[in-house]
């Protein structure tokens, strides 16, 4: 019985040292797997030249430098809206954060161009950015997450509706694959807000962005003027442009011709 005890005794002091071991093997064994892929690749990629002529191997080595540069170059959906806020000359924008729109308020903060009010509260950076509208004479812009934050918005956006302000409302929505489920935090801004928008959009795609942000703000300042609603998913916020970022110059709108 004491012989039982003491080396049960020994085996727990000796548990935490012998786990220890277990780990380090195992994340050597990890390591010389992968040291010896990069090895293989690098020596099929060296030997290359062996094989092919020299003209063909320069092609597939440019291919991969070019394509290196070009994925480099492509930015996400996030950038795309600073860009795109930045195109059409906007300095200052009002809101307030929240996980849904965090991708954009990141973008932002690399962009010392444009300058974010931070509100204690959604409902007042659309009156802000309704206010700040009406003593420029030119569209402003608000910023909330999705859910109870871009609900808080809707008496703003009605306001700006009736007093014919310009007004740009970005929120931040759930996920494109879990639009319709009910999931926190998720709501229906477009239909929330039909009857006193003058138009919304829900984002599917980040080479949309250009061009649904120039259609807002043609929107928006032009005719009767009023607010736009653009209802953007975190993913595509997240999602890289598959081309590069163009904003456009012009725009004709088929369904749209304001007086």
């Amino acid at each position: 019985c004491k012989f039982a005890t003491r080396v049960q005794s020994r085996l727990r002091a000796a548990f935490p040292l012998l786990f220890l071991c277990l780990f380090l093997c195992l994340f050597l064994c990890l390591f010389l797997c992968s040291l010896s892929h990069f090895l293989s690749l690098t020596f099929l990629f060296l030997s290359l030249p062996d094989f092919l002529s020299p003209s063909l191997y320069a092609i597939i080595l440019s291919t991969f430098i070019f394509n290196g540069i070009k994925e480099a170059k492509l930015m996400n959906g996030a950038e795309a809206m600073v860009k795109c806020l930045a195109a059409e000359g906007i300095t200052r924008i009002f809101g307030y954060p929240g996980v849904a729109i965090s991708p954009f308020l990141d973008a932002l903060n690399q962009d010392a161009s444009i300058e974010h009010i931070l509100v204690r509260q959604e409902q007042a950076a659309g009156h802000a950015a309704s206010g700040y509208a009406r003593v420029t004479g030119r569209p402003a812009v608000c910023v909330s997450s999705s859910g109870p934050g871009a609900t808080n918005l809707i008496t703003a956006l009605a306001t700006a509706y009736a007093d014919s302000i310009p007004l740009i409302a970005v929120t931040g929505q759930v996920n494109s694959s879990l639009l319709g489920r009910d999931v926190f935090q998720e709501a229906d801004m477009r239909g929330a807000t039909e009857s006193f928008v003058k138009y919304s959009y829900l984002v599917r795609s980040a080479d949309e962005i250009p061009h649904v942000f120039k259609e807002a703000f043609y929107i928006a300042d032009s005719g009767r003027k009023g607010p736009v609603l653009i209802d953007i998913p975190i993913d595509v916020q997240q999602q890289l442009l598959k081309k590069n970022f163009s904003y456009p110059e012009t725009l004709n709108m088929r369904g749209y011709k304001p007086s």
